[in-house]
């Protein structure tokens, strides 16, 4: 008898005390959706506290193409590695430096755009988004923050402390 497990308890999860690892899957997209902090307590090679590699089928075109992290705002500990995923867009457009609590020291691997067939972020996120539709913005914990980590361009005047 084959048993089929649910992955619909993964929609659920929002926090993660230790870390995220997705490698070897043969799936699109990864629906952590309402995944907002990884504290990082322990690391995966004592280093990556979000690590997503080798997602996809040798044998075709088919793999992960979207991270499906768009409430991703906090991780506490740790770096991130995202590599050798053939089809995967929008892992670069994602200022990672302001999602990792601690960027300088917190090793960072994240690879530009793999594939050709990677759309551009709608023109709202500025450039930085989990994926091309408008709701895929990359969005900040702490605005004032990420607006000052940014280009004077795309800083958002509204939300810096006025003198």
């Amino acid at each position: 008898m084959v048993m089929l497990m649910s992955s619909c308890f993964i929609l659920s999860i929002r926090e993660v005390t230790g870390y995220v690892l997705v490698a070897l899957n043969q799936f699109d997209y990864l629906p952590l959706e309402n995944l907002r902090i990884i504290r990082g307590t322990k690391m995966y090679e004592d280093r990556y506290a979000l690590a997503i590699f080798l997602n996809y089928r040798r044998d075709g075109n088919f793999g992960l193409r979207q991270l499906g992290l768009k409430n991703l705002t906090e991780i506490l500990q740790g770096g991130v590695y995202v590599d050798q995923n053939k089809f995967l867009c929008h892992a670069d457009t994602i200022h990672w430096q302001d999602i990792v609590k601690n960027a300088r020291v917190s090793p960072l691997v994240v690879p530009t755009n793999s594939s050709v067939t990677c759309q551009k972020c709608h023109k709202s996120c500025n450039g930085r988004c989990w994926g091309p539709k408008e709701d895929q913005c990359q969005s900040c914990e702490y605005p004032i923050y990420c607006c000052l980590s940014l280009l004077p361009q795309y800083c958002c005047l509204s939300l810096l402390p006025q003198y």
